[in-house]
């Protein structure tokens, strides 16, 4: 998956694209680039991030997507996110819930 968000450097993306023979599913993860195992070990606190927009990159001009955040400390799934478009340049802007650590959501 080629995804950004607009804090780039305090945070990385990754993430993978399936495509089935029909639907193509998508799922990202974002983490702050403070939560490393050391900084766990040593107690570091990292920032609550809160207003953070994630891009979709290369996403079908017009598809329309269904999001579902995933809260990954407590494994709770947010409420569906329906009828989000993918705009002619092929970008898919999503914003995250606020969130500390780490995110993910599945498209």
């Amino acid at each position: 998956i080629n995804a950004t968000t607009n804090l780039g450097s305090q945070l990385r993306v990754s993430g993978m694209t399936n495509k089935f023979a029909f639907a193509t599913q998508k799922i990202a993860w974002i983490q702050d680039k403070c939560y490393t195992w050391y900084n766990i070990h040593i107690g570091k606190k990292c920032h609550k991030h809160d207003g953070v927009i994630l891009t979709i990159n290369e996403c079908e001009d017009g598809a329309i997507y269904t999001a579902v955040w995933y809260n990954t400390h407590n494994g709770n799934w947010s409420k569906p996110i329906t009828n989000l478009r993918c705009t002619e340049s092929g970008k898919l802007n999503i914003t995250a819930p606020p969130f500390t650590n780490d995110i993910a959501i599945l498209l």
